[in-house]
Formats: C-alpha cells, structure tokens, sequence
C-alpha cells in the first residue's frame, strides 16, 4: 500500500529535497551534532570499520591522545634531530645526488616538453642552487630541520583534533545510500513530518509540546530505518536463494518468507502512513492556530473603521462585525479540536506497539 505525499510534503520539497543521515535518538546531542557536520566521513552500514571486527570500538580518551601526543612530540624531536646530524654529516653526497637528479630533471623536461620546458625547469634549478649556496651549510641544516619539525607537529596536531567519531558511533546511524530509492522516498516523508513538526512548535505555543513530538518521531524514523535495512538486506538474500533454485518445490520452500518480507513492507507503509497523518494533523492545528489569530487581530480593528464608516456617513450606522461571536467561537473549537487531534495522533504514535517495538533481529 503506498504511502500518499501529503500537502506539507509537496511544499517541503525544496526544504528537505533529499534524505539526511538518520541518527539514534539515545546518542548525546553532542555526538549528533557532531556526527552530522561530518556527513562526508560517515560509513555504509555494510563496511564495518577494521577495527570494529570481532571487538568493540571505542573512543579514544583525552588521557590517550595526550599519551599519543607526547609519543608524536618525542618522534618529531627525534626525527628532526636526526635529519639536521644526517644533512650536516653527509652535506656533500646530498649535494653530488641532488645535482644528478637536477640534471635528469633537465633532460627530461627537453625530451618531455621540448626546449621551452627545458629551459624552464633550467632556470627553476639554478634559481634552487643560488638560493642553496646563499642559504649555506648551517642555513640548509637549518631547513631540512625546520621542515621536518613542522611536518612532526601537523601530524601530532592532526592526532589531537581527529575526530572518530564516524567509527566509533558506526552502529548508531545510516546515511542515505544504505537505503534503495524505496526506503529513501519513506524515510523521507518521516524526516519532512519531523521538519514540520518542530516548525509548528512556536506557533501552537504551550498548547502543543513540540520537542515531545519531534522526540517521538525522531524515534520512529530510527526504528524504521533500523528496520528498512534489515528488511533490505533479507530480501536480497531471499531474492538470490529463489533465483538459484533448482525446482518449483524450493522455491514453494520460500514462500513463508517472502511472506514474512510482505507482511514486514505492509507495517512499515502502515507506521509511515500514521506519522505522515500524524503530520497532517499538526499542520491543521497551526492553520487553525493562524486562522484564529489573524480573525482577533482582523476584530481588534473593528471600532477604527467603525469610527471611520461613522465620520464618512455622518450617522452612527455602526458596521458590520468582521466575524460574529457566534462565528468566532466555531473558529476557535476549530483550531482546540485540531490541537486535540494532533496530540491524540502523537500519543498513538509513542504508545502504540507492532512489529517495530519488537527486538533487533541480528
């Protein structure tokens, strides 16, 4: 049974064109904020990072990278120390081998991009020599240990800032191409009702717990797409099991769960069905909210152009109400009864219990 686009799909397809990662609603907000700035490293649920094989991964602590800084900061002293004794002891072979490779450099920039490249990479080695001889014996030590230095400490830097949290929080969400186009387009309702939802929250004001409800749905797009995988990957599995079938009586052995797969597709289209309704209902209390709201400040209006209606006629005619009382306490029912509905719709959704309620199937 597909799920119909509602109203505020349509007008939310520029605003939510395409499917965000999905995150566990139990990690921190931190490590969510966090994760989702950095949707360029974030993994496919189906390439576990190495380290995660047979063991649990978990993030490093600020006693670790300060242990791995020092053992970076030793290195690079080290290392520096070592090249400035290296260039200082064998300044003469480094200068002999740089002057051959200088050469062939020559000569194959001739052969390579002809005489307008060799004179070129001629004049760009001559200008490397000067500035060598001009630098000087201590001066080129002083280089080589400076670039090397400098290459040591971004690299511890770089140990300091890493971020892992992509691997170490790889279990805890999905990122759009874990899904087929089918899973895509329902998430994607979910994620647009959620957009919605926390939108209307300043409009309905106290009447209306706004991040209660993004809460509840945030909660069911996890469960959903935990769900969506699982039932992706089966039927693949399923799917390849029945084309390598060897007669009609195996595959008659498949159809209790191609069955379980359909009965899976339907809840799955009924939960996304609700929410989107769910959506539905809340976009209604706000329009009635609106409503309500434009029509008090319409009446707040009604003595001026009493008062103007008055002057210009030159008798106390009065004028017509904007709305009558009558009129306007349908109105506000109207927008009370949404508000009702909406809440109802989301108490469902957090308290209602089917397939996705269920445990994790490994």
């Amino acid at each position: 049974m597909p799920v119909a686009m509602s109203s505020h799909d349509k007008h939310e397809d520029e605003g939510v064109a395409q499917l965000l990662p999905i995150f566990d609603p139990e990690l921190p907000a931190e490590v969510r904020e966090r994760l989702a700035r950095r949707t360029g490293s974030l993994l496919p649920a189906e390439k576990k990072p190495s380290r995660t094989r047979g063991e649990e991964v978990r993030p490093r602590s600020a006693g670790g990278r300060a242990v791995s800084a020092v053992f970076l900061v030793a290195l690079t002293a080290g290392a520096t120390a070592a090249v400035a004794w290296a260039v200082s002891t064998f300044m003469d072979f480094f200068a002999v081998i740089a002057t051959l490779l200088m050469l062939a450099g020559i000569v194959a920039a001739f052969r390579v991009r002809g005489w307008l490249g060799g004179i070129a990479a001629f004049f760009l080695f001559g200008g490397l020599i000067t500035f060598g001889d001009w630098l000087g014996h201590d001066g080129i030590v002083i280089l080589a240990s400076v670039v090397t230095a400098l290459l040591g400490i971004l690299v511890t830097i770089g140990v300091l800032v890493a971020d892992d949290s992509p691997r170490t929080h790889h279990d805890r969400y999905f990122i759009p191409d874990d899904f087929d186009e089918y899973g895509q387009t329902l998430l994607l309702h979910v994620q647009r009702t959620r957009r919605l939802i926390e939108e209307s929250a300043a409009a309905l004001g106290e009447a209306f717990d706004g991040q209660q409800a993004s809460m509840i749905v945030q909660d069911q797009e996890w469960q959903l797409a935990r769900l969506l995988y699982q039932q992706q990957k089966l039927s693949a599995e399923l799917a390849e099991r029945e084309e390598n079938a060897v007669s009609a009586t195996v595959r008659a052995s498949l159809r209790p769960q191609r069955e379980a797969i359909r009965a899976v597709h339907e809840a799955i289209e009924r939960r996304v069905a609700a929410i989107v309704d769910y959506g539905e209902k809340v976009r209604l209390a706000v329009q009635r909210q609106r409503e309500w709201e434009q029509i008090e400040e319409a009446r707040s209006r009604d003595s001026a152009y009493g008062e103007l209606l008055a002057e210009a006629t030159a008798a106390q005619l009065g004028v017509d109400h904007l709305a009558t009382a009558a009129d306007l306490e349908a109105i506000r029912e109207a927008r009370d009864a949404s508000i009702r509905d909406a809440l109802a719709a989301g108490q469902w959704l957090a308290q209602a219990a089917d397939v996705l309620s269920s445990p994790e199937q490994d």
